[in-house]
């Protein structure tokens, strides 16, 4: 991660748990490390690997991350850097974190939603971190001891079953209620509410 790589940024939503599609450019970039610290709206891309078998790809973020070190998060994500597109930004995260070549044809597209949460690091320090996250699903056929991942990026990634993960987030992020310091980077409900029968669906 490079704390001086610049966002675009964006214009807040109406309504952060009704907002889907895209955002609205405010015209200008800052500094990845400017765009915490003052909360402003930026650009992120979260994807999650499902496997044939009913399990989903988590992976722990390093310890040197600016946002929610040392927790357990989507298979890839990434932040959309000024001048890139979403498509690249997926398509890149997924080499880099996990060493996966994949195409656009690949990537299963769940929309995009807004969210916003609070919290500090050692790197970031105190930190807002609001984004429009584009949200994609992969399948994963391979077994996850094939998988490359960046320690700078990643510090471990394993296999979790789809019935165990969606419980766990939900027991994190209830619905209409504070969340729940876990494991887990945290995202609410609205988040979980399009993720998750998403998810389920590829295991009836």
């Amino acid at each position: 991660q490079d704390l001086k790589e610049l966002f675009d940024v964006y214009e807040a939503p109406e309504s952060i748990e009704k907002h889907r599609g895209e955002p609205v450019s405010a015209g200008y970039s800052l500094a990845r490390t400017k765009v915490h610290s003052q909360g402003l709206w930026h650009r992120a891309v979260h994807v999650w690997l499902y496997q044939p078998d009913g399990r989903v790809v988590i992976q722990r973020r390093a310890q040197g991350k600016d946002t929610f070190p040392g927790l357990w998060d989507c298979s890839a994500a990434g932040h959309v850097t000024s001048g890139d597109t979403v498509l690249e930004t997926v398509l890149k995260e997924v080499q880099e974190e996990l060493g996966l070549a994949i195409t656009a044809s690949d990537l299963e597209p769940l929309g995009t939603i807004a969210t916003s949460v609070s919290d500090s690091s050692p790197v970031q320090g105190e930190f807002t971190c609001n984004e429009y996250k584009s949200l994609f699903l992969l399948k994963f056929s391979g077994d996850v001891s094939e998988l490359n991942f960046d320690p700078a990026e990643v510090e471990a990634v394993e296999a979790r079953a789809i019935i165990e993960l969606a419980a766990q987030l939900r027991t994190q992020s209830p619905q209409d209620k504070p969340r729940i310091d876990g494991p887990f980077v945290p995202r609410p409900a609205h988040y979980l509410s399009v993720l998750l029968p998403a998810l389920e669906a590829k295991f009836p």
